[in-house]
C-alpha cells in the first residue's frame, strides 16, 4: 500500500443481500440501506447490494443477479465472503500508474471511476482503488 492510501472499506458478496442485511439488521448491527446498481465496463451485469457502516467501517454487500460478474464467479468458485478491500487514493490516475508498474493486472473498471486489481493469487481478494471526493 502506498503511503497516500487510506483504507476505504471492505466487499462481501452474498447470496440474498436483503437476507443478509435483514440477519444484521435483526442483530441491531446497523439499519437497512438503499439498494444500487453497478454497471462494469459496459458488460450487461447486476449486482444489487447496500453500502454500510459498522462504526467508521464502511461494507459492500452485494448480490450477482445476471451477468458474467466478477461478484457471481467468486461466489461460484467460494461462496460468500470477503471478495475485496478498497482503498481511497488521492489521484486515481497515478496509483493506476504505480499498480500498472508493479505487473499487477486489471480486473475491471467501474462507470464512476474506481478500478478493480486482480490481486486473488494470494489470498483471494482484490483491491478496488477509488479517488477520494
Amino acid at each position: 500500500m502506498e503511503k497516500d492510501w487510506k483504507f476505504s472499506h471492505v466487499g462481501i458478496v452474498v447470496r440474498d443481500w436483503k437476507k443478509t442485511l435483514d440477519y444484521y439488521e435483526s442483530l441491531g448491527i446497523f439499519d437497512i440501506p438503499v439498494q444500487k446498481e453497478v454497471v462494469m465496463e459496459g458488460r450487461t451485469i447486476k449486482v444489487i447490494g447496500a453500502n454500510v457502516f459498522l462504526g467508521s467501517l464502511w461494507i459492500e454487500i452485494f448480490q450477482p443477479v445476471y451477468g458474467d460478474s466478477v461478484q457471481q464467479k467468486f461466489l461460484d468458485i467460494n461462496g460468500e465472503g470477503i471478495n475485496h478491500i478498497g482503498f481511497e487514493v488521492p489521484d486515481l490516475k497515478q496509483a493506476r500508474e504505480i499498480m500498472a508498474q508493479k505487473g499487477v493486472p486489471v480486473a475491471f473498471h467501474i462507470k464512476d471511476g474506481a478500478t478493480y486489481y486482480d490481486t486473488r493469487a494470494v489470498g483471494n481478494v482484490m483491491i478496488e482503488l477509488l479517488q477520494r471526493t
